[in-house]
């Protein structure tokens, strides 16, 4: 409540869950976002919901996500998120490359009716993801720091 960052407000409810079952050393998670919003100073806003499922192995420093998103971006287009083959992070990664991202899997994005698919690759820590919009398929490669 009365959340802002950078002068965006959010509100919502972001429930984390550990479902985690025995003693093994994989912990799981549920996260979930409901009634998500983003207002901008100018009035802009961004609505969002979330339904995802985070296993953490720290013995492996990899931890995998699976679920799906949906709402509204600032032009009010509508959208879904939908991982299609579980996302796979890994620390090794992260810290090599100063880019916190997947480095295997696959989800898909539909905007306003338009399909994108963002293929993460099969594990190398590359910084390259293939998008696909169309039928036509590009590689790019993600920059950033941490």
């Amino acid at each position: 409540e009365g959340y802002s960052i950078n002068g965006v407000t959010l509100d919502g409810t972001r429930t984390v869950t550990n479902v985690t079952s025995g003693n093994g050393p994989v912990q799981k998670f549920t996260i979930t976002l409901a009634n998500g919003k983003a207002i901008w100073a100018n009035g802009d806003d961004a609505t969002r919901e979330v339904s995802l499922t985070r296993e953490w192995d720290p013995s492996t420093g990899q931890w995998t996500v699976t679920g799906e998103a949906n709402g509204t971006n600032r032009n009010n287009a509508a959208y879904e998120m939908k991982i299609t083959k579980a996302l796979v992070y890994k620390r090794e990664c992260a810290i090599r490359n100063k880019v916190f991202m997947a480095v295997e899997g696959t989800k898909e994005l539909t905007v306003d009716g338009k399909l994108i698919t963002i293929d993460y690759g099969a594990g190398d820590c590359d910084r390259m993801v293939t998008v696909t919009v169309d039928s036509q398929s590009r590689q790019v490669e993600v920059k950033g720091d941490i």
